[in-house]
């Protein structure tokens, strides 16, 4: 026992259920990693999915997030995905939500469902670029099938709740069997790169961000490859890494980063595969063992990267583990048991310096990569078939620089090598230097990846160092560079507002006396950090009265997404305006729509402590009951009205024409104890009614309330069913006789009396049921009153 105790604690956990607390450890079966991000690990298990936080990994005691079991779901740092399939109607729906952890404990929070028809769905894929722009892609079957359409849906943190379609057309070579879609986002061409498999095809292609376009790169067959036909089964993406599942092994392949050339890397058997990309190691299952490849720069200009196998491993594979860093594995199995792995990695592989090449027939280089380059520049490629092959020169190449000149020996263009790679020279700085392309702030700093400083447009450097799990700090960075450009614009321009921000933070508070330019602009912004009350102040004196002017504050109501957006319409601007509000931060603007004098301008802002949880928790505790109280009270009223609706409805059953009735039933309002005994007995003597004790048994109808009153009938009540079966509370048909004096029809299905006695036999029917129900009663048969 206590060496089982010892196992159990060093090399296995117990899976607890944040929300329940349930130990659900058992059902931690046949799973696999789906994704990480900075903090958790997603699993997709045989019976559930679950976040797994990665500081509780060594824990004895692990507190997840479960949720149900969906056809996939995919973890992009903050976004997560999860496909619902509907197998009766074909129908799709992609359901996002986003991570972070709250004040109160939750870990996820919905954001919406995009739902998909009538379309045969073959893949989907999130992929996160650098924290401000999530990209889900969506492949599906158009009518004709020689072509599909191609659906992207990019998801700014800020904008989660807008899906903006852009859908592009992909002619196919084949009946459009998609095979597998894969995609990654390209930090070097600011592009998504979108790989999208066939039977024995890889389509290879280009949505470039700088002009939001989408372009066909390439095209390779499996056989150029394998020297034999093959079939795709599947694809997987590791960045730039290229996983195939074909009939008869597994083809790793590499996509250059400039030009998007694929490069065949190894080819393994059919075992199952794990690969992390980040440390460029390689883990297959081989029986009881495990196989450790890693991928490593080759240093001949032929071959940009190439495979080695480093170790074998005792210990059983898995299809999740962890990656420390390039020696240390943490092995994940099934009920959450545990194996750490250590690996002696030597990294000072002895390579040679120098690059001998010898070839017997000449390497010619991939004219699609050529054509596609070409394309950028509006021209054609031309060749001269009529030079002869430099390969004696090219066996005695010893550089390990790519020689371009000799590749493309036939072309008259003017090329450089760049990471084993030809690329023509006029586009080496548009590729790998887009920002520069960008001429003013605005346009800069709306492209991924760029920042405007010092009027020029440089690559982003800050955005590798966010944390790209915060829905918060990707959000007030992104946006914060937009407003930064329009307080330079303003700037520039001679605004009257050239505040300093620190100074503002500090003092809170700003006054201005002058001119004033038209459309002028000014906005302060103060990030408190915490939840906390704001009492903002501005007032404006003007010489030109009234001035019109827009005022606006977006407000921070949630630290984890960008403020909303409220405008205002000042009553009197020469009053000091008053805005009381909660938040985390506030951005308030004033624009001047024509030219004015100002004698004074005032803004300032107070902020009060931050709010406690406590204070946060009795807030909402108050909150709840006050909507419950006026839920209740809401109730009560809809019920009175409904209670009043209806004996409106009772009364006008009541024929106020009618004058004289049988002598049984006189008008005569109100009624009088004595004559309202001899109505109703007369009522009884001619069995327009029946009275008796209240049983369910005997309800014609199964009515299970009276309908004057609406209180449920009791045993100990008597009740009055009238000729065609409905039942009342005795009492509150009596009352009702003596308000109204008479009775013409039922007050539910208006059977006329004056036909009922002139056509008794058609009641028969009822009539016997009733008194058939009485006479089974034992009960109630000595009770009935004739």
């Amino acid at each position: 026992m206590i060496i089982l105790l010892l196992i159990q604690t060093c090399y296995s956990s117990s899976l607890f259920d944040n929300s329940t607390n349930n130990n659900i450890t058992d059902l931690f079966t046949r799973c696999k990693m789906k994704g990480e991000n900075q903090d958790n690990l997603l699993f997709q298990c045989s019976q559930l999915n679950a976040l797994i936080p990665k500081s509780q990994l060594f824990e004895e005691s692990i507190y997840i997030y479960s949720f149900n079991k969906t056809e996939d779901v995919q973890l992009s740092n903050m976004l997560l995905s999860e496909l619902l399939i509907d197998p009766e109607t074909q129908s799709y729906q992609i359901k996002l939500l986003v991570l972070y952890n709250s004040y109160y404990g939750d870990l996820l929070q919905m954001i919406q469902s995009l739902s998909i028809n009538k379309y045969q769905f073959y893949n989907y894929q999130t992929t996160v670029i650098d924290g401000t722009l999530n990209m889900i892609g969506l492949l599906m079957s158009h009518v004709n099938e020689n072509y599909i359409t191609c659906y992207f849906i990019p998801i700014h943190p800020s904008r989660v709740n807008s899906f903006p379609l852009k859908a592009h057309n992909f002619s196919c070579n084949s009946t459009c069997e998609i095979r597998g879609f894969s995609q990654y986002y390209n930090k070097q061409r600011n592009s998504l790169i979108i790989l999208i498999a066939e039977e024995d095809i890889l389509n290879l292609l280009e949505y470039s961000f700088m002009d939001q376009q989408l372009r066909f790169v390439s095209q390779y067959y499996i056989s150029e490859f394998l020297d034999k036909n093959d079939i795709i089964l599947k694809t997987q993406q590791f960045e730039d890494y290229l996983l195939v599942e074909l009939k008869t092994c597994k083809a790793l392949f590499h996509i250059s980063s400039i030009i998007f050339e694929v490069q065949l890397l190894y080819i393994f058997s059919k075992s199952s595969i794990f690969v992390d990309h980040k440390t460029n190691l390689i883990f297959q299952k081989s029986y009881q063992q495990t196989y450790v490849y890693s991928i490593d720069n080759n240093p001949y200009w032929l071959i940009q990267k190439q495979v080695n196998q480093i170790q074998i491993l005792d210990v059983p594979f898995t299809s999740s583990i962890i990656v420390q860093n390039d020696r240390q594995f943490i092995f994940i199995y099934d009920n959450f048991h545990l194996i750490n792995v250590q690996i002696d990695r030597n990294l000072n592989i002895n390579q040679e310096n120098n690059c001998f090449n010898k070839f017997t027939t000449f390497p010619y280089p991939n004219s699609q990569s050529l054509e596609y380059q070409f394309q950028f520049l509006g021209e054609k490629v031309e060749q001269n078939n009529t030079k002869i092959q430099p390969l004696e020169e090219l066996q005695n190449y010893t550089s390990c620089i790519k020689p371009c000149n000799l590749l493309y020996f036939n072309y008259e263009i003017s090329l450089i090598p760049y990471e084993q790679q030809c690329i023509i020279s006029e586009l080496y700085q548009q590729f790998t230097d887009y920002c520069s392309l960008q001429n003013n702030c605005m346009k800069c700093n709306n492209q991924i990846g760029c920042n405007w400083e010092n009027d020029f447009c440089h690559k982003e450097t800050q955005m590798y160092q966010i944390d790209l799990s915060s829905n918060e700090q990707s959000s007030k960075w992104y946006y914060g560079k937009l407003w930064r450009c329009e307080e330079m614009q303003q700037q520039s321009s001679q605004a009257f507002c050239g505040y300093n921000q620190t100074e503002f933070s500090q003092n809170k508070e700003f006054n201005y006396q002058g001119q004033i330019r038209k459309g002028q602009m000014c906005s302060w912004f103060f990030d408190a950090n915490e939840l906390q009350q704001f009492n903002l102040f501005f007032k404006a004196d003007l010489v030109n009265i009234p001035s019109f002017i827009q005022i606006s504050i977006c407000l921070g109501l949630n630290k984890n997404e960008i403020c909303t957006q409220m405008n205002f319409e000042p009553l009197d601007l020469n009053q000091t305006q008053t805005y009381p509000f909660k938040g985390y931060y506030f951005r308030y603007t004033i624009i001047f729509i024509e030219d004015n004098l100002a004698n004074n301008i005032q803004f300032s802002f107070q902020n009060s402590a931050p709010i406690s949880m406590a204070d946060r928790l009795k807030q909402s505790l108050l909150q709840m009951l006050a909507w419950l109280f006026c839920g209740i009270l809401l109730f009560c009223i809809m019920g009175y009205m409904a209670k009043r609706r209806l004996q409106y409805l009772v009364a006008q059953t009541i024929d106020n024409d009618l004058i004289q009735m049988a002598p049984y039933m006189q008008n005569q309002v109100p009624l009088s104890i004595d004559r309202l005994k001899i109505v109703m007995q007369n009522l009884i003597d001619q069995e327009i009614i029946t009275k008796y004790p209240s049983d369910p048994s005997l309800l014609l109808y199964g009515e299970d309330s009276c309908a004057f009153c609406f209180d449920q009938f009791d045993v100990s009540q008597f009740v009055a069913q009238l000729f065609c079966g409905h039942v009342y509370h005795y009492d509150c048909f009596e009352d009702w006789i003596r308000i109204k004096g008479m009775l013409d029809k039922c007050p539910i299905c208006n059977q006329k009396v004056d036909h009922f006695l002139a056509n008794k036999e058609e009641f028969a029917i009822i009539k016997s049921q009733i008194l058939v129900r009485i006479n089974e009663s034992e009960k109630h048969t000595t009770h009935l009153i004739e």
